[in-house]
C-alpha cells in the first residue's frame, strides 16, 4: 500500500486532489477512534438523510458487523 489514493482509485474510488488517505490498524492494545470534521451547518433535510446511525463493530459473540439503526 505504498500509494493509497492509487489503490483506492484501482478499486473505483476516486481520492479527490489534497486529501491524505491514513490506514491505521486496531491491535489488542490500541483502538482507533476517528471523529468526523464537524459540519458549518447542515439543512434540515440534510439531517434527515444522516440522523439515526451506524454501528460497526465488535459483537459478544466475537463476530464483527455494520449495522444500520
Amino acid at each position: 500500500m505504498a500509494d493509497l489514493a492509487e489503490t483506492l482509485k484501482d478499486e473505483g474510488m476516486e481520492v479527490p486532489e489534497g486529501i491524505r488517505v491514513q490506514v491505521v490498524e486496531n491491535t489488542a492494545q490500541v483502538f482507533n477512534l476517528v471523529i468526523p470534521a464537524r459540519p458549518t451547518e447542515l439543512s434540515d433535510k440534510e439531517l434527515e438523510v444522516v440522523g439515526g446511525g451506524f454501528f460497526h463493530g465488535r459483537l459478544a459473540n466475537g463476530f464483527y458487523c455494520g449495522i444500520s439503526i
